[in-house]
């Protein structure tokens, strides 16, 4: 009985040593979690007031001769954070800045780099502005009326005097496909880098770089009528973009198409005709609606014109000339004796050139009549156009060659790096 009670009395024991334990592992728990919170909010509150006592900088690049807001600026604090400043206002904004003395530098391309110091209170929001000066560039001395012919790998524009002799070449980054002279400034198409060049012709200097959306491949540029903005052909994502010349912004609205454009041309003030798809369309420009739409079922549209003479879009199409009334939409379909590839008008606008890789051909538009035509002694022709009443070939042997379209033979040539993509006419002041 003895060793009976013995063991009762052992299990109470251990049971009151475990209820024990039990009760301060509670209690430690909730110590724990006491000061966490408490520590939590003490450092909250001291973020609140390390915030509160952060300061910051703001403000704009400006222009120290037009006193305009600049774009495309890279502007650094203290030598290690830097802000790319690509909007219209120019604006740059440091904050949670430390109290004491800070120093801003600002850079662009075409500007000589300006540094400032300054302090700042604690708290303090500060506002500056950078004024920054042109750098001093070498002008290219250039005057008068040149032919403009742009080229790819590698990228470049040439120019030519009215003797057809290069003159000066300035370098393009990635592969320029077409390009627009205005008010003295080149716009050019990048092909490869998504993007609109603004190059001051002048030193070749670049003053801005628009970027389009990836992979947008700009093929070729127009300037609109009222020469307000640019109109820019995407092949790739099937639409057509506006950008504004001043501000120089993307428009958002874009007409969108269900094909891929291969060419596009102004036939009128607002109408821009749309040549791809197996199919021809006109827009009206200013309120982004389609006006017409003409199927031509499985052929090949790349390359059109547009016929002053009788008021005609013209295309080449499997072994035909298709003679398109814009406004009726009536095609005149001319059987084509040699196959053509490149296409363009003479200045009189009652004749075309016509190409192919081998001959040069001149037509007639009312008589639908071939009148002369000239065989290319070496090399093919990929490339043809009229720039100041000039016609204008470029040669698979690197050369551009001005072509007297009455007595159809070679002028002159000149050898050009790359080949050949655009040619237009610039006359510098």
């Amino acid at each position: 009985m003895a060793k009976s009670k013995h063991k009762t009395t052992h299990k109470t024991k251990r049971k009151n040593t475990s209820s024990g334990k039990q009760a301060p592992n509670k209690y430690n728990k909730w110590l724990i979690r006491s000061g966490l919170l408490a520590l939590l909010i003490v450092l909250i509150l001291l973020f609140r007031g390390c915030l509160s006592q952060a300061g910051s900088v703001s403000g704009q690049v400006l222009d120290s001769q037009s006193n305009e807001p600049l774009k495309n600026i890279s502007v650094v604090l203290d030598g290690k954070v830097t802000q790319e400043v690509n909007d219209l206002t120019s604006a740059f904004n440091f904050s949670n800045l430390a109290a004491g003395k800070h120093t801003l530098t600002a850079q662009a391309s075409g500007y000589q780099p300006v540094e400032t110091s300054f302090d700042l209170a604690v708290g303090e929001l500060k506002t500056l502005s950078l004024v920054i000066n042109p750098a001093e560039v070498q002008k290219l001395g250039l005057k008068g009326d040149f032919t403009i012919v742009g080229a790819h790998s590698p990228g470049g524009i040439t120019f030519l005097n009215q003797d057809f002799e290069s003159v000066k070449t300035l370098s393009v980054p990635g592969r320029p496909e077409s390009a627009i002279y205005h008010e003295q400034y080149f716009y050019i198409a990048d092909i490869t880098g998504d993007q609109i060049i603004k190059m001051d012709p002048s030193n070749g200097d670049i003053l801005n770089s628009l970027k389009l959306s990836p992979q947008s491949a700009p093929k070729k540029l127009l300037l609109s009528s009222d020469q307000s903005r640019l109109i820019v052909m995407s092949p790739v994502h099937k639409k057509i973009q506006f950008i504004q010349l001043n501000p120089f912004a993307v428009q958002e609205d874009a007409i969108e198409l269900d094909f891929s454009p291969e060419d596009i041309l102004l036939v009128g003030q607002n109408t821009l005709a749309i040549l791809g798809g197996e199919g021809l369309s006109t827009w009206d420009i200013s309120s982004r609606l389609k006006l017409s739409e003409y199927p031509f079922s499985a052929i090949e549209l790349n390359k059109m014109v547009f016929s002053k003479s009788n008021n005609k879009l013209v295309f080449p199409a499997k072994g035909n000339l298709v003679f398109t009334d814009v406004v009726s939409g009536q095609s005149e379909w001319i059987p084509d004796e040699y196959p053509v590839q490149s296409i363009d008008t003479l200045s009189n606008g009652s004749q075309l050139l016509l190409a192919n890789q081998a001959s040069l051909h001149l037509y007639d538009v009312l008589s639908h009549s071939y009148l002369k035509q000239m065989d290319l002694a070496d090399g093919k022709i990929n490339f043809l156009k009229q720039v100041n009443n000039q016609t204008l070939v470029g040669s698979s042997t690197g050369e551009a060659l001005l072509i007297n379209t009455q007595r159809m033979e070679v002028e002159s040539r000149v050898r050009i790096s790359g080949t050949i993509s655009f040619a237009l006419e610039a006359s510098l002041k």
